[in-house]
């Protein structure tokens, strides 16, 4: 019998039944190979989330909020796509760029915790 992922106790970004549904889901072998794609994905779109911020690009933030959000759900990380809400209902480029920031390092968080995820 295969165990379920392993993660720590401070992990508390990823919903961990949802990991556990997923690789039952589609094999462990799958999940590792999307794993590796994921990290290069989020990494893109965060570092185009920073440029829309640096530069008072609204739509730009939300479109790399919204795929942010859509990668790492995928993987359960939900915060990450409450706080795209957020930031899609943001009244000033103050705000979004505050949002911004806080979802940068949220997503950079939530990767790592999907990365530390041990499965078996």
């Amino acid at each position: 019998m295969k165990s379920g992922p392993q993660l720590k106790p401070d992990m508390g970004l990823v919903d961990q039944d949802f990991v556990a549904q997923l690789v039952d889901a589609i094999g462990v072998d799958d999940y590792c190979a999307l794993i590796e794609s994921l990290t290069q994905d989020v990494e893109a779109q965060v570092l185009s989330l920073e440029a829309g911020a640096d530069a008072q690009d609204s739509e730009a933030l939300k479109q790399a909020a919204h795929r942010l959000a859509g990668l790492l759900s995928q993987f359960g990380a939900f915060e990450v796509a409450r706080v795209a809400e957020r930031m899609f209902e943001a009244e000033t480029s103050n705000e979004a760029g505050d949002l911004a920031a806080t979802m940068s390092k949220l997503c950079r968080a939530s990767m790592a915790a999907i990365a530390e995820i041990k499965v078996a």
